[in-house]
């Protein structure tokens, strides 16, 4: 039986602590302070990680679909940074492109529906599931760490 529970937003959404690792896991904050940047190749590494590309949408068509949910924000050296908001606005742009396709016909009506369907497909209810398939975050993050390291010391 499942939970009823009232709109899913902070405490009561069984999705946002998984999310949360999520976004963190791959979105590092900049070491100047500037916020968490929106970096494509990143970006392609989760989708790939979690498997929304290749299996929802080719690359280009999820980054375009992703992009489209969020108002970008430029830090002082022009590059895009954003925050957890933009990241499930993003999801949720994927979310409402994904699950309008014949292929699940008609399943999910509403968007509510379609969020939960792709919360579900990520396994955002289980935060330790979501840190095992993050497979290439660790990696990531210790690439952007040296990266500034060098750049300190020039």
């Amino acid at each position: 039986s499942k939970r009823v529970v009232g709109p899913m937003t902070g405490e009561n959404d069984p999705y946002e602590r998984g999310l949360k690792v999520l976004f963190k896991a791959y979105f590092y904050k900049e070491p100047d302070g500037g916020g968490r940047l929106l970096d494509e190749e990143v970006l392609k590494a989760m989708a790939e990680d979690h498997r929304m590309v290749p299996s929802m949408f080719r690359w280009e068509e999820f980054l375009e679909k992703f992009k489209g949910g969020i108002q970008p924000k430029r830090n002082k050296k022009g590059a895009v940074s954003f925050d957890f908001r933009d990241f499930r606005k993003g999801l949720k742009e994927v979310a409402k492109e994904e699950f309008k396709k014949e292929k699940y016909s008609k399943k999910y009506l509403d968007y509510s529906s379609k969020w939960e369907a792709l919360c579900e497909f990520l396994e955002a209810s289980d935060a330790d599931a979501v840190r095992r398939r993050s497979r290439r975050a660790e990696m990531i993050m210790q690439r952007k760490e040296a990266a500034a390291l060098e750049r300190r010391k020039e």
